[in-house]
């Protein structure tokens, strides 16, 4: 399959889930039936602040910043505050349309669907920050993850960073924690929603993702001018990577 087939498989899985219930898809922390809109948006800011700080940069208000996977611009709300420009992109068409309904009143805000492979509509140099966060651990094909990687470096002005989280898990402790997973699932009564419905389509590679190692992590970044100055939660599924072009 090719990056721009895994893009249309990508846009095809997450303009559904949107659709469905892009609450319970970005942050499925609460029961799928049992989403809070107030306490999903107050949560896009916490997490935004707390990242922001744990990325241990320094920003002034006047930097471009550039979010990968904004879906509904739960974050992409209080980036706005932070910084003077905020771009946001997705794959998902349907998740765009809905963050644009969300954020139709910022004038600093640009929103635009991405072709799920590649940065290529963005101008070299053009921000000071790049983010992402929950996203690439979701990309099908490792090789698009690197390529979004080099991508990132190839987009961020010289000094710029780039703070981002991907999967390391190894594969034998992956496949041990879905068997763990499923052995609970089985195990666990099955607590019934108000209208019958709940996830589905978890099984699906735009959502199962792919892993990536630290080695390829670094050698994307270097290919792109990039260095590694921070690793976090090496050989899990959150890592979060910090590199400066």
């Amino acid at each position: 399959m090719t990056p721009l087939d895994h893009g249309k498989s990508m846009r095809d899985f997450w303009d559904q889930k949107a659709r469905e219930n892009a609450m319970y898809y970005i942050s499925s922390y609460r029961a799928y039936d049992q989403q809070d809109p107030e306490e999903f948006w107050k949560w896009g800011g916490i997490l935004a602040e707390r990242f922001l700080g744990e990325s241990g940069c320094r920003f002034t208000g006047n930097e471009a910043m550039l979010e990968i996977g904004c879906g509904v611009g739960r974050m992409t709300k209080y980036f706005a505050g932070r910084f003077r420009h905020v771009t946001g992109v997705d794959v998902s068409a349907e998740m765009i349309r809905q963050a644009r309904e969300n954020l139709a009143g910022f004038d600093n805000v640009r929103l635009d669907v991405g072709n799920g492979s590649d940065l290529s509509v963005y101008p070299d140099a053009s921000f000071d920050f790049v983010f992402s966060y929950i996203v690439f651990q979701h990309i099908p094909d490792t090789k698009v993850t690197l390529g979004y990687i080099r991508e990132a470096g190839r987009v961020l002005r010289p000094g710029g960073s780039f703070y981002f989280q991907v999967n390391t898990m190894p594969r034998v402790a992956r496949l041990r924690a879905a068997l763990g997973k499923a052995k609970r699932a089985l195990l666990k009564p099955k607590p019934e929603s108000v209208d019958g419905s709940g996830p589905r389509d978890l099984d699906h590679p735009a959502w199962q993702g792919s892993r990536v190692t630290m080695d390829e992590v670094g050698s994307a970044a270097r290919a792109a001018g990039m260095r590694i100055e921070k690793i976090e939660g090496e050989g899990t599924q959150y890592t979060w990577v910090l590199a400066r072009r």
